[in-house]
């Protein structure tokens, strides 16, 4: 999982980064271009830089209450049903 782009990761609330906020998040979040997950999480904790405008400020406060899981772990496929099927 730490191998994922940020910028690209399916996996946050918002979808890729970059889909929903342009390059210019890139930028703003001062962390390079290919960074990896592992980059913005240290000792399984999420560590970003500090926030310099209100998306990078959305973004992480969409990924707080996420926990990083365990690299002891192997991930699955859980299927959940929703309103929307």
């Amino acid at each position: 999982m730490a191998m994922q782009n940020i910028w690209w990761d399916l996996r946050h609330p918002h979808g890729p980064l970059v889909r929903k906020y342009g390059l210019r998040i890139i930028v703003e979040s001062r962390l390079p271009c290919f960074s990896k997950l592992s980059r913005v999480i240290k000792e399984g904790e999420w560590k970003w830089p500090a926030a310099r405008s209100d998306a990078i400020e959305a973004i992480q406060s969409a990924i707080w209450g996420i926990l990083y899981p365990s690299p002891m772990m192997k991930d699955r496929v859980v299927w959940k049903l929703t309103t929307n099927g």
